[in-house]
């Protein structure tokens, strides 16, 4: 849609891809939500922030719904969530991005607790940044520079998209080897800062509400922009 290639592949298509994969090899998967689709179409940022992934799915069900009325088939929804909990019973070596000192010590508590045998190189939070003082950024270089020390095999980056599609894009060339993918909210939920909402609720399109309820002065204005974004996809993106 709007020359933005979409993957078709399932949760567990996609964690068998991640257990083969030859980690020798750079990249970045891109799993953008409804609000991130709309502001990379609404600001007209590049293109290639998510076509030059390895793979871009959908994490949310109103991209679905878009897809599907374009004609599109055989269409899945990807969870951050539920990846990175199955890919955390492997072998495979992991290194946490995320947005602050708090909610990472919360969620390497829950890690080390609930998944005692996990491989865990780093965790690490990175500044609040405007969305365009991201790419060639000092303070992400350093960062990177420690993980490259810690040598992982995923790095998972949790600030949000398209922060972190657009931080992916610009310093995934950075790394000796390893992937990194974007899991935004992913890490409230690993944290215990968000109560994860049940399937069915998320199967129907509502897990913004769903946040929403639990926290309103934290999501209300990104919840208001699903409603425009709805809006102005309908009008500009779908053929009449």
């Amino acid at each position: 849609m709007n020359g933005i290639k979409f993957d078709l592949m399932s949760l567990h298509g996609l964690a068998d891809y991640l257990r083969t994969h030859d980690y020798s090899k750079k990249g970045y998967i891109c799993l953008p939500d409804f609000y991130a689709f709309y502001y990379i179409i609404k600001h007209k940022l590049p293109q290639r922030i998510l076509n030059d992934s390895l793979l871009t799915l959908m994490d949310g069900k109103l991209i679905e719904v878009l897809l599907r009325i374009k004609g599109s088939k055989n269409i899945n929804t990807i969870s951050g969530y539920w990846l990175c909990r199955e890919l955390l019973k492997t072998d495979l070596r992991h290194y946490f991005l995320g947005p602050d000192e708090r909610t990472n010590s919360r969620m390497k508590e829950n890690i080390l607790k609930e998944f005692p045998d996990a491989r865990i190189c780093g965790f690490e939070s990175l500044p609040f940044l405007d969305i365009n003082h991201i790419a060639g950024n000092n303070s992400i270089r350093s960062i990177i520079n420690k993980i490259i020390i810690a040598k992982p095999d995923i790095v998972w980056i949790g600030i949000g998209s398209p922060k972190q599609d657009i931080l992916m894009n610009s310093f995934c060339n950075e790394l000796n080897s390893g992937i990194m993918i974007g899991i935004g909210g992913v890490f409230d939920y690993m944290a215990g800062n968000v109560k994860i909402s049940p399937e069915w609720i998320k199967k129907i399109g509502l897990r913004w509400l769903y946040r929403l309820v639990q926290n309103p002065r934290r999501f209300y204005k990104k919840s208001v922009s699903y409603f425009t974004g709805l809006v102005y996809l309908i009008k500009h993106q779908i053929p009449k």
